[in-house]
């Protein structure tokens, strides 16, 4: 029972039938206090025995642990948290990449007390001259302890995409990173709301996204990941859009899926322009339209609606 001075005040952490020991691996997330074991067989009165658990003035890492794996890929996101607690005055954390400093900004943080999550640094977009091995060190000035990482940089990330084989970064065949690896998606059911959660998924305009089929972009290699997907079009990511299941699937790689997006649109509705004239005063009309520009049909096209646009 957690922080009781009297019984009416506890919070229920365990409870056991027979003579037992608690270890509580992360002091942190209860808290210090009084902590009050009871003792009641429902016959006899209860019997209790507090105890007060105060943070220790030493440093030490939450958990015990000197080591902490974590997994990252190129162009992915890599945080590395220090979990500091205890120490006297002032404390100052460290983070090293080898022998060399990790970030120049972050590399030393001077705090009066730690925050409870610890000290964090991120490294976003992890770039290939970032592989290596890491550590933070802390010190208040008396002691000083480290925490090694063991980074393992994977070929990708599970549910990241990627256009592969387009002459630009808008387009190409689709991969999808599953289980730790780059695979295609069949071309099966494929269709404009997958290609709209594609390109949206990628930073781009889901408008004028295109649907390609038969390895437009050329075969891939290695798994077919996706088959049969259906996108509604408001989903985050294709991992998200129904399918078959991972891997579950009866295509080769001359149906892999691919599309084509369009650069998100500096517009807003309704907005028009002349574009392509020899003058700012002339040109191809075009107009906005859900962001995106796109032109006018010539047809009843006249001198009034000239007007208009002027």
């Amino acid at each position: 029972l957690l922080n009781g001075e009297t019984i009416s005040v506890t919070h229920r952490i365990a409870e056991y039938t027979t003579a037992s020991n608690l270890t509580i691996p992360n002091i942190s997330e209860l808290g210090f206090g009084v902590y009050t074991c009871i003792v009641d067989d429902g016959f006899y009165d209860a019997v209790n025995e507090s105890i007060t658990v105060v943070e220790t003035d030493e440093l030490y890492f939450v958990g015990g642990q000197t080591t902490i794996q974590a997994n990252t890929a190129i162009g992915g996101r890599l945080a590395l948290v220090c979990p500091v607690r205890g120490g006297i005055g002032n404390h100052t954390v460290s983070f090293v990449r080898g022998s060399s400093t990790l970030n120049s900004d972050l590399e030393r943080v001077t705090v009066n007390s730690i925050p409870s999550g610890g000290i964090e640094v991120v490294i976003d977009p992890v770039l290939s001259e970032d592989a290596g091995r890491y550590r933070c060190t802390a010190t208040d000035g008396v002691t000083s302890i480290t925490l090694q990482y063991e980074v393992n940089f994977l070929e990708c990330l599970d549910r990241d995409i990627r256009l592969v084989n387009g002459p630009t970064a808008l387009e190409g065949r689709v991969e999808i990173c599953l289980r730790r690896e780059w695979g295609t998606v069949c071309d099966d059911l494929w269709g404009i709301r997958n290609a709209q959660v594609v390109c949206t998924e990628l930073g781009h305009t889901s408008a004028g996204a295109v649907s390609l089929s038969r390895a437009r972009y050329g075969q891939g290699t290695g798994p077919i990941w996706l088959d049969d997907v259906e996108c509604a079009g408001s989903e985050a990511r294709l991992s998200d859009c129904r399918h078959n299941g991972i891997g579950v699937e009866n295509c080769a790689h001359s149906e892999d899926a691919s599309v084509m997006c369009q650069p998100a649109a500096n517009c807003s509705d309704g907005d028009v322009r002349l574009v392509n004239g020899s003058t700012g005063l002339e040109g191809r009309v075009e107009i906005c339209y859900r962001r995106f520009w796109g032109t006018v049909c010539d047809s009843q096209w006249d001198a009034q609606d000239a007007a208009v646009i002027c």
